[in-house]
């Protein structure tokens, strides 16, 4: 989801990725569309490299530990 009125503001919703994929998973959704941080050059205000990152993860697995992938992320790009 985006808000359009505010669209370079931050948008915290990494608590919610995995359950949300997970719910899908269960009831047979076939195709998920979800958007990346499109403005990421000139203002990156949610990590959106990790957010597109983690959001891979889950889409290949919902149930995988998104914990470790995070941390996993952190390693690859220090």
């Amino acid at each position: 989801m985006n808000n359009f009125a505010t669209t370079l503001g931050i948008f915290p919703n990494f608590n919610v990725l995995q359950p949300n994929l997970q719910i899908f998973a269960e009831h047979g959704v076939k195709g998920v569309y979800e958007e990346g941080n499109y403005y990421i050059n000139a203002c990156d205000t949610e990590f959106g490299e990790l957010k597109s990152y983690l959001l891979s993860r889950l889409l290949r697995d919902p149930y995988c530990d998104a914990k470790q992938e995070k941390m996993d992320f952190i390693s690859i790009i220090r």
